[in-house]
C-alpha cells in the first residue's frame, strides 16, 4: 500500500475491506476407525478411550454405527492437523492394547 500515492484513510479503509473479507482457510483431516471393547462395561471402556485421546484437542468424534466412530480434526494448517490425528490415533492405540478391545483403522481422508 505505500507504494501508491493514496491518502490514509483511503489505505485504511481498503485494508479493513480486505481483512473483512479475507478468510482463513479451515483444514480438516478425517478418518474412520472400528473401535470395540469386551466385557461387562464395554461401551464406558470405548468412551473412556475416545474421550482421553481427544482431550484438549480440536476435533469431533461421529458415532457412525457399532463399532464405526469418524474422527474429524481442524486445524489452520495441514501439518497441525495431521500431527494432531496421529497423537490421537497413537493414544486411542495405545488405550485399547491396555484393554480388551480390538481397534481397526479403516479409512483415511486427507
Amino acid at each position: 500500500m505505500d507504494k501508491f500515492d493514496l491518502p490514509k484513510t483511503l489505505k485504511a479503509k481498503i485494508a479493513d475491506i480486505v481483512q473483512k473479507n479475507i478468510k482463513k482457510q479451515i483444514i480438516e483431516v478425517t478418518k474412520t476407525i472400528k473401535y470395540s471393547c469386551f466385557g461387562g462395561n464395554g461401551i464406558n471402556t470405548v468412551k473412556e478411550g475416545l474421550i482421553n485421546a481427544t482431550k484438549n484437542k480440536q476435533c469431533k468424534i461421529h458415532y457412525i454405527g457399532a463399532p464405526r466412530y469418524r474422527i474429524t480434526v481442524t486445524a489452520d494448517d495441514y501439518k497441525i492437523a495431521q500431527k494432531e490425528m496421529a497423537d490421537i490415533t497413537k493414544k486411542i492405540e495405545n488405550y485399547a492394547k491396555k484393554n480388551p478391545c480390538i481397534l481397526e483403522i479403516e479409512r483415511e481422508n486427507e
